[in-house]
């Protein structure tokens, strides 16, 4: 029997897990990323946006509480590997390449790691799509119901 597969999730799908709303469990009840015994991945970056994204909306402490609980079911990736710092490398100047020179330098990061790492990366926005099949495995999840509305093949 095959393991289930690796997912590194990106920032937005952490946030809507924290938020225990519509989004997060929807994702949870289709890929079960809390009950698996493959934790999920998120990249060290994923921790820092996610915890800015909580004060500058000025979550309460009880919110916060709960988006670092959430951060703590999830292995994070240093970035600071030298694999992922030339994947890094390889995916800014392919997406410079193609005309997506403004992808952000966090979202590239987290490219890397799921790259490097061979995991099918989690998201609800479209700053990966031009990477998907040719660089990494993708999901996308709509960020209204928490449906699948992309999976790579």
């Amino acid at each position: 029997m095959n393991p289930p597969p690796l997912y590194l999730l990106d920032t937005n799908i952490v946030i809507h897990y924290s938020r225990g709303q519509t989004v997060g469990k929807q994702v949870e009840a289709d890929y079960s990323l809390l009950t698996t015994p493959y934790r999920p991945l998120i990249c060290v970056v994923t921790q820092g946006e996610a915890l800015a994204f909580a004060r500058k909306r000025s979550w309460g402490a009880g919110k916060i509480a709960a988006l670092k609980h959430i951060l703590a079911q999830f292995v994070a990736v240093d970035i600071s590997d030298p694999q992922i710092i030339e994947a890094y490398a390889d995916l800014d100047a392919h997406s410079k390449s193609i005309g997506r020179d403004k992808m952000g330098k966090n979202d590239l990061r987290i490219a890397a790691v799921a790259q490097v790492s061979e995991a099918t990366l989690m998201t609800t926005d479209g700053d990966f799509d031009h990477l998907a099949e040719s660089h990494l495995q993708l999901i996308r999840i709509d960020q209204n119901t928490g449906a699948t509305l992309y999976k790579s093949p």
